[in-house]
This record gives C-alpha cells, sequence and structure tokens, in this order.
C-alpha cells in the first residue's frame, strides 16, 4: 500500500446535478438473518449495518466504514448480535473485506477489539483510520494511521480500491478529536463517508467535491441540509446516517419529533434515512 499527501489541481464548482431515489429503496428494512445470501445489484450496493457503519460491495471489491463499534453508545442503532458476529469473525458475506476504516475513535465508530478481530480473521484487509483510532489496536493487526492538513488529501491503494482522505473536522470547539472523510473509489462508483464531521456551507464549498464526482454522500443527519447537498454535488443520492433510535431522549429529536425529522430529510431531493440495519441500497440503477 502506498500514497502520500497530494495537493490536487484546483478545479470549479460544477451545478448540483437533480438526485435519483433509486427503486431499489423499496425493500429498505430487510433484516439479515444467519447464513443469509448477498442479494447483490448488479452494480453493487451499500449495505446499512447501524449508525454510521457500513459495507458497501462492487464485483469483488469489498469495504467496511464505521462498522465495527461494538456495543457502540445508548441511544444510537447497534448492528444486530448475529450480524455483528459475521462482521467480526469475518465470516458470511464479510469474509473478503478489502478495507476497513473508522473515521474517528468514537465508541459508536469504533472499537479496537472488534476491528481487530475482523482484521486477524481476515489478513488480507487493511485498517485505515486517525492515529488515535490506530493507536488503540493491539499489535500485530495490518493498520495504516492517516491524519492529512486540511486541504491537502492523502489517496491510497490497496487490493484495487483508490481511497481518498480528507481530515474533515469533528467541530471547531472540539479541536482534539480527530475525524475523517473518506472517498472510496470502485468501478462504478464513489462512495463518500464523513463520519461526525461538523463542516459549515462555506467549509463544503472550499473542498470542491463536485468535481470529483461522488455518487452516493454519507452524511450525519445533522449535516444533510439543501447547501451541504449542493456543495457536495453527488450524482445518485445521500444516505442520512447516525439518527437517534426511538427511544433516545427527546431532546433529541427537532420539536416535531423523529418522525417528522424523518419526514424533513427526505423532503430534500435524493434522500433516503438510514433507519433499520439491513437495508440495501443499489449503488446504480440496473
Amino acid at each position: 500500500m502506498n500514497g502520500g499527501p497530494q495537493r490536487e489541481p484546483q478545479g470549479r464548482r460544477g451545478r448540483w446535478p437533480r438526485l435519483l431515489l433509486l427503486a431499489s429503496l423499496v425493500g429498505f428494512g430487510v433484516w439479515l438473518t444467519t447464513g443469509a445470501t448477498q442479494a447483490e445489484s448488479e452494480h453493487g450496493e451499500i449495505l446499512y449495518l447501524g449508525n454510521e457503519g457500513v459495507l458497501v460491495r462492487d464485483g469483488e471489491h469489498a469495504v467496511l466504514i464505521d462498522a465495527l463499534f461494538g456495543d457502540g453508545l445508548d441511544g444510537y442503532a447497534a448492528v444486530p448480535e448475529e450480524v455483528r458476529r459475521q462482521v467480526e469473525s469475518a465470516t458470511g458475506e464479510f469474509d473478503d473485506v478489502d478495507l476497513v476504516l473508522a473515521t474517528h475513535f468514537h465508541d459508536d465508530h469504533f472499537d479496537p477489539a472488534a476491528v481487530a478481530r475482523q482484521l486477524r480473521a481476515n489478513p488480507e484487509a487493511l485498517f485505515v483510520s486517525t492515529p488515535d483510532a490506530v493507536g488503540r489496536l493491539p499489535a500485530g493487526v495490518a493498520a495504516r494511521a492517516v491524519l492529512p492538513e486540511e486541504g491537502e488529501p492523502v489517496v491510497l491503494e490497496h487490493r484495487g480500491i483508490r481511497l481518498t482522505v480528507i481530515r474533515m473536522h469533528h467541530g471547531r470547539n472540539r479541536p482534539g478529536i480527530q475525524n475523517l472523510g473518506f472517498v472510496v473509489e470502485l468501478p462504478t462508483a464513489k462512495i463518500l463517508h464523513v463520519g461526525d464531521t461538523e463542516l459549515s456551507e462555506e467549509e463544503w464549498l472550499a473542498l470542491e467535491l463536485p468535481r470529483r464526482g461522488i455518487d452516493w454522500a454519507l452524511l450525519p443527519t445533522w449535516q444533510v441540509k439543501a447547501g451541504t447537498i449542493e456543495a457536495i454535488a453527488p450524482r445518485r443520492g445521500v444516505l442520512a446516517l447516525h439518527l437517534p433510535e426511538p427511544d433516545a431522549p427527546a431532546g433529541w429529536f427537532p420539536s416535531s419529533g423523529r418522525d417528522g425529522q424523518i419526514a424533513a430529510l427526505e423532503r430534500l431531493p435524493g434522500v433516503v434515512v438510514a433507519q433499520r440495519s439491513g437495508a440495501r441500497i443499489a449503488l446504480a440503477a440496473d
């Protein structure tokens, strides 16, 4: 694996294209079961696991992002127990993961023991995250710590997957928390996952993401708003992550409640809210 800091040429922001809500989302909410076969689209898919955890698969390539976080945190969706066992033991459809990514070290995104179990069971995989997260891993697992300067992405390649790592802060009032955004380039789609970033609209614009040709933007619910979506310009859609569970404290939701929050998010063009583990979303229209 190789790569390093890279200042990329400046590009002109493209216009926000019309986003499409794919017909494959009709099946949203199907739960995984032991030994379940993969209902993979011909063009690949995003499998939602819990909180901000996903498996992205396209042909022979598979990437786990923020999916190995153990018990997580109360109030946010955890990975169902049986699925969690498969993810951590690299069995079922998780037996051939190429890259394991964590945007930051918080307990609802990353658990060092869970990551170590996956990597030991799947020695061809590589873990990429912040120095804070990698430093929590036990010795002997394949890991790469990356923390670019803001505005200078790091580009890596592993097993035919191109990964661009972008520094995206976890709130200017929390400077000690290292948070990364990832652009995962697969043969049929580019996926953006940003962890728990709290970028302003101006900061999104400065990243000039439209020139990267993002297909799917995976964003925490608080970043799913018209200005942010326009600044990213995803070509196929937005998956809103990090939705509190129905039994979360009422103060975590707007005055309209959880259902009102979901409805407001899904009124935005191309936005789908991740609500149940096991949802499968096609990367491209068949």
